[in-house]
């Protein structure tokens, strides 16, 4: 319980105070979300309970960013042990029809304490996108030494009255000495700025191809309702 309040205090001071402390030529958003279960990228189920994900950015008219996530489970006692808190300084470089965003992340998860440096992980990441298609390719080190990769490729697509599609294809190897997994991530959107929650979706994961099965959810529904607290 104290872990999990520690993580909702630091998610809703970063939240509610950066619209006063960031500077004047940055941009800034922050919502807050609550999902029915927290899948990775890998479709590594962490928690099959729901969570609450608080998340802030900040962009510099440079090109600089910052970014803060958080997951907390909702579950009594945690004993996913889904606590973590992410820290992101990254670039983004605007080509002519398309970006690249370059970024450099700290992940902090509970495992079993948050802050205590234990399965920590860093990672690192150069990511492209246009307006309809990404792809992106990323290393992760946990404890200094557990290497893992991901590469991904993924298309986007709007329709009318705020309707939209993302598909996703995920290679990924390791790290926590897991096995090369494929998974197809496909989700899809609706967004209602009049609504109180602003976005609600439903996002879909297939493992197409894994060595090791152990934790991995086959075709996986996470259902997702998300709330805009700012935007500038």
């Amino acid at each position: 319980m104290k872990r999990k309040i520690q993580q909702l205090v630091i998610g809703l001071l970063t939240i509610w105070q950066a619209p006063f402390v960031v500077a004047e030529d940055m941009d800034w958003q922050g919502s807050i979300a609550l999902e029915s279960n927290y899948v990775f990228s890998n479709a590594v189920e962490i928690d099959n309970n729901p969570v609450v994900q608080f998340w802030a950015n900040g962009q510099f008219s440079n090109g600089i960013y910052v970014d803060f996530w958080t997951n907390t489970s909702t579950e009594s006692g945690n004993p996913s042990q889904s606590g973590e808190i992410d820290w992101t300084v990254g670039y983004i470089h605007q080509l002519q029809s398309s970006k690249l965003k370059l970024f450099v992340a700290y992940y902090d998860i509970q495992s079993p304490d948050l802050f205590d440096n234990n399965e920590d992980v860093w990672g690192t990441k150069i990511h492209w996108s246009n307006s309809h298609y990404y792809a992106e390719v990323a290393h992760y080190i946990v404890d200094k030494s557990a290497d893992g990769y991901l590469v991904g490729v993924g298309t986007y697509r709007g329709f009318s009255q705020g309707w939209s599609l993302t598909g996703k294809l995920n290679w990924a190897d390791g790290p926590y000495q897991r096995g090369k997994i494929v998974v197809a991530k496909l989700r899809l959107s609706h967004r209602n700025p009049k609504r109180f929650f602003d976005v609600l979706s439903i996002e879909l994961s297939e493992p197409l191809y894994q060595e090791d099965s152990d934790d991995v959810r086959g075709f996986a529904p996470t259902l997702s309702v998300k709330k805009m607290l700012f935007t500038d």
